[in-house]
């Protein structure tokens, strides 16, 4: 191998090296812990429970219905692969944690809508109507 391949191979084999060093030192939690939060914890319960500050914060003013939404944003490791994962809190206790998919999926569109606000996103669809009967 000539000395500049054998230059290029070093450096690229270092700067995998390095991704995958970066990857592994992400914080993450896994699903063990998250079995451990109950509805109503307040956030320094949950950070106890979870044993680490979250990556993230957000705190969302009031929406029109007066409701006001907190989220932590954590990263969840299941095997080799790592997600993001929020932590949903209204008036300081906790009523909702999962998946983003997730949030769109229950029932509390205000409580997606202020997840998706919160990332940027744009809000969730409405669920699907069950067709009309005929007549």
């Amino acid at each position: 191998m000539r000395p500049r391949r054998r230059l290029l191979a070093a450096g690229l084999g270092a700067a995998l090296g390095l991704v995958l060093a970066g990857c592994a030192t992400v914080p993450s939690i896994d699903h063990r812990q998250l079995a451990l939060l109950e509805k109503g914890q307040s956030p320094d319960q949950v950070v106890a429970v979870l044993k680490q500050p979250p990556l993230a914060q957000r705190v969302l003013p009031p929406g029109l219905s007066g409701r006001r939404f907190s989220f932590m944003e954590y990263r969840v490791r299941t095997g080799d692969f790592v997600d993001v994962y929020f932590i949903a809190f209204e008036r300081d206790r906790l009523v909702y944690w999962g998946y983003a998919m997730e949030f769109r999926r229950q029932p509390d569109r205000e409580l997606a809508d202020a997840l998706g606000a919160a990332i940027g996103g744009a809000p969730a669809p409405a669920p699907a109507l069950p067709p009309a009967p005929r007549g």
